[in-house]
């Protein structure tokens, strides 16, 4: 049970996420302010009260309803048999999950150089869109007081074959 909700909460808690960074890194001020309430909100209220209160849900509103404020109503639905204490786990650990995923994706795609994105798309000249990932490996050696540091700054991107890696060292 344990390893069905952190699978379940993790994945759709990722998906949710990676939604949330790429709103939040769009032009639209609309999608950056919904993106940035959405991920204060849940940030911000504890994750014990973010499952007792799915798991609650019926206890609060015992029926929802989408439409038009004070006019028609499109969908009406009571929230007895709603989800079950799975579902509400679910549903919790997703939402709460998917707002520290946007903050580590977007701080990601954001930690990428220009210098790197620049040199993916020449090394990717006539293939698909190239993606940069931030990869730096930095490895230290002593030898009679002497460091040696190699660091290799990796570019993955899509070919119309498949995926290709180049690393290049300095």
């Amino acid at each position: 049970m344990t390893l069905r909700l952190t699978v379940y909460g993790t994945v759709l808690g990722f998906v949710l996420g990676a939604a949330l960074a790429s709103m939040r890194l769009s032009s639209s001020p609309f999608l950056q302010v919904v993106a940035w309430g959405y991920i204060w909100a849940f940030r911000s209220i504890p994750l014990i009260v973010q499952l007792l209160f799915w798991f609650n849900i019926a206890y609060l509103y015992q029926e929802l309803s989408l439409g038009i404020p004070f006019g028609p109503e499109f969908v009406h639905f009571t929230t007895n048999n709603l989800f079950g204490p799975l579902g509400a786990a679910v549903l919790g650990l997703a939402l709460h999950q998917a707002a520290y995923a946007a903050e580590i994706i977007r701080g990601g795609i954001i930690s990428v150089d220009a210098g790197q994105v620049e040199a993916a798309d020449w090394a990717v000249r006539g293939y698909y869109t190239p993606y940069a990932t931030p990869q730096k490996v930095e490895v230290s050696t002593a030898r009679d007081d002497l460091r040696q540091h190699v660091t290799a700054v990796g570019t993955v991107h899509v070919a119309l074959g498949g995926s290709a890696y180049e690393l290049v060292a300095w």
